[in-house]
């Protein structure tokens, strides 16, 4: 006990010295320009920061999530191993190690930003991966911060889209002086973390990570070595609840592992009406491929096109050949998918063509086993994977699938039917584990979320041909005690004349249905002790807010607009869901 209390009295005053220094900060400064594998030129600090008890100027920032400690010698390393973090002859820091690809289309960048010393506050410096695609699957954004501040602390700050990472993405998190440092592995999930002098700390591990939305300090403990706690009086603004009304073109599921698909000997059918689709339940049979169907020959990663009889209409238009991947997944014409043996959902809502998929790594034909059959029989084009056996590894698994996709040419329906599901085979290859089963039409679409169909199905799920997404409420920085910040309504329907951010004291969570005044699917989610009115531009409404010099307080918003022109609530307004605005 009388060891650890120096070290709470060290946690208290440097917490207390950085208090306004924001967790976060969206102002990141300028675009380091850094591409794969690449360490960015000397970076000033703007002041000296202490590590190991030496002190640095300068740093120099890796596209895969680590700086390293002086003006040269940083190496880019993208495989993440304690073993090679340890054995460097140079001091790094690695707020979030993993492979990492900035620059490409589509994937964010690295950022730096030295904020020079205040009359209360500290410098410090702040290095941001934004949204930086991981390097396995170019689809998973990877966002984090770390800051350097002066008198040594660090604070890290990990993005929510970090508890998404694939499954098999390795990571370390830690810090060392290098030059075959001894290893001192920790779990940052036993707080306080204490190294009692020693400056080397890492943990390593793979997938999504359980601290993704979350803030840690590193507070130096007097003696070279840190204090880790969490910062729970982080100024933060979290949004809960749903906006209303959404109408989308799209679903899926989302099955993140092999075993966690649940369809086996079920069925649902998308029913095409006036060029939507209504997702109910089915009473079709599985129809074995007959003497005469064809079998399409296909192989691991491989596709090929199945010509009508007659055009079928689907949301979006009408197609008189269907392509059909072995992987899964069959679209009105190739998306160039063959080889992505990756089910993610941003891929799938993004395709060149509508696609309906039981998307996974699948190996049909003499490599793996089953096949892929086409027949049309009547008026229904059939699509059967039969006894087709998916990835364990690199190597074939044991456990087939069957299910089928029958087309009905006349009206457009389009019947899901699953015989039995593999829910054992375990694919080894980065993000090639799981299953996403659903409809996309052409081009870009919003994301729904994954939906259980085994719980949805039974209700009904109306895809529309035109997206109306429901209002959502952001604020543009995090809500720092005596700061003004803007909160801003995004989704607007046209010609909506007016509309407020209602603010409270209390959440109501979950909401309180506004069904009874005519706003179906809309919810209450605080009491409206006060109103702030706005005037949309377009699909957008803003409004600033002087934060409360209460730190440690919270309060309430939501967002409200009156679009009678839209049609899609009786009373004519809608809602937004909630949003905590945590002052710190």
């Amino acid at each position: 006990m009388q060891k650890l209390i120096p070290a709470v009295s060290l946690v208290l005053a440097a917490s207390a010295a950085v208090a306004q220094i924001p967790c976060s900060t969206t102002n990141l400064g300028t675009n380091l320009g850094i591409t794969d594998e690449t360490m960015s030129t000397a970076q000033a600090l703007g002041f000296t920061f202490t590590y190991n008890n030496v002190g640095y100027t300068d740093i120099q920032v890796c596209d895969n999530g680590y700086i390293t400690l002086g003006a040269t010698g940083g190496i880019a390393n993208w495989n993440v191993s304690a073993a090679t973090m340890l054995g460097r002859a140079f001091a790094s820091i690695r707020p979030f190690w993993i492979d990492l690809e900035p620059g490409i289309p589509g994937s964010g960048d690295v950022w730096f930003r030295a904020v020079p010393a205040t009359a209360t506050d500290p410098a410090y410096a702040v290095i941001t991966w934004d949204n930086v695609l991981d390097y396995n699957t170019n689809t998973t954004p990877c966002s984090f911060q770390l800051m350097l501040i002066d008198g040594g602390q660090i604070r890290v700050h990990y993005g929510a889209n970090l508890g998404q990472l694939g499954a098999s993405e390795p990571w370390l998190i830690g810090a060392t002086q290098g030059n075959a440092a001894a290893a001192n592995p920790v779990s940052f999930a036993t707080l306080p973390l204490l190294t009692s002098g020693n400056p080397t700390l890492h943990e390593t591990g793979a997938g999504p990570i359980a601290y993704a939305d979350r803030t840690y300090d590193w507070l130096p403990d007097g003696n070279g070595g840190f204090i880790v706690t969490e910062n729970t009086n982080c100024a933060t603004a979290v949004s809960y609840g749903v906006g209303c009304v959404g109408t989308f073109n799209s679903f899926y599921e989302h099955f993140t592992t092999t075993p966690s698909i649940d369809l086996s000997n079920t069925a649902f059918t998308l029913l095409y009406a006036a060029g939507d689709y209504i997702l109910l339940p089915s009473t079709s049979a599985f129809v074995a491929p007959s003497a005469t169907a064809t079998n399409l020959g296909l192989g691991d990663d491989a596709e090929t096109t199945v010509n009508l009889s007659s055009a079928l209409s689907y949301p979006g238009g009408t197609t008189m050949s269907l392509n059909v991947c072995s992987n899964g997944h069959i679209s009105t014409a190739s998306n160039n998918a063959q080889y992505d043996y990756t089910p993610t959902p941003a891929e799938f809502l993004n395709w060149a063509n509508a696609t309906w998929a039981v998307w996974r790594d699948m190996i049909p034909g003499p490599t793996g086993g089953g096949d892929v059959w086409f027949e049309e029989v009547g008026n229904v084009a059939y699509v059967t994977w039969l006894n087709v056996i998916g990835y364990v590894g690199t190597a074939p698994g044991t456990t087939p699938s069957t299910f089928q996709l029958q087309f009905d040419l006349t009206t457009g329906n389009v019947d899901f039917v699953f015989g039995s599901m593999d829910t054992v085979s375990i694919s080894g290859w980065t993000g090639g584990e799981g299953w996403i089963v659903g409809f996309s039409p052409a081009g870009a679409s919003s994301d729904p979320g994954s939906v259980d169909l085994t719980t949805a199905v039974p209700a009904t799920l109306t895809l529309h041909a035109v997206e109306n997404l429901p209002l959502e409420i952001s604020c543009n920085n995090p809500p720092i005690a005596a700061t003004t910040i803007s909160l801003d309504t995004a989704n607007i329907p046209a010609g909506s004349p007016f509309g407020a951010v209602l603010l409270g004291f209390t959440q109501y969570n979950p909401g309180i249905s506004l069904s009874s005044i005519g706003m179906d699917g809309c919810f209450r989610y605080n009491e409206g002790a006060a109103t702030l009115l706005f005037f949309p531009a377009g699909s957008t409404g803003s409004i600033n807010f002087t934060v409360p010099n209460y730190p440690g307080f919270s309060i309430q918003a939501q967002s409200v607009v009156y679009a009678p022109g839209a049609g899609l609530t009786t009373l004519g307004a809608l809602a937004s869901g909630g949003l905590s605005l945590n002052i710190n």
